[in-house]
């Protein structure tokens, strides 16, 4: 799996943040009307992260051919 660090859109300014440290993508999970999970990679280590942000907020999509 490859992904680019392309970081993620904050839903309260609108503004980018991690960008080149941080890939960012929504996951088929919401939680509640207002909320969802995402998935976080990380380009400085190895770590990759589950979290729940506002839907509101930008994150990545990826496609996945079967």
């Amino acid at each position: 799996l490859s992904v680019l660090p392309c970081g993620i859109r904050n839903a309260v300014n609108g503004l980018f943040s991690e960008l080149g440290s941080k890939a960012v993508f929504w996951t088929p999970t919401e939680q509640g009307e207002e909320d969802a999970n995402i998935i976080e990679f990380s380009a400085i280590s190895t770590t990759m992260n589950i979290n729940i942000i506002m839907k509101n907020s930008g994150a990545s999509i990826r496609c996945i051919k079967e």
